[in-house]
């Protein structure tokens, strides 16, 4: 995926997507951590410096998505 091609927008949600699948075991390692943060190089953001997923709406982060591509 060309996460750099997204939207400003769409890339903020991409990451908020990301840091909601890499806690959804309720474990948040090393690993996923690298690889969030290879998002952001690509996408040229920086990092959220906090996540709470009790505030976190997976139907309105979708809505985000406009393109098809995008979505894809």
């Amino acid at each position: 995926m060309l996460l750099m091609k997204l939207q400003s927008r769409e890339k903020f949600s991409f990451l908020q997507l990301a840091h909601y699948l890499a806690r959804i075991d309720n474990k948040f390692g090393v690993r996923e951590e690298e690889i969030i943060l290879e998002y952001c190089t690509e996408m040229g953001i920086e990092n959220l410096d906090s996540f709470d997923v009790n505030n976190f709406s997976l139907e309105n982060i979708l809505k985000d998505f406009k393109s098809e591509s995008s979505k894809k």
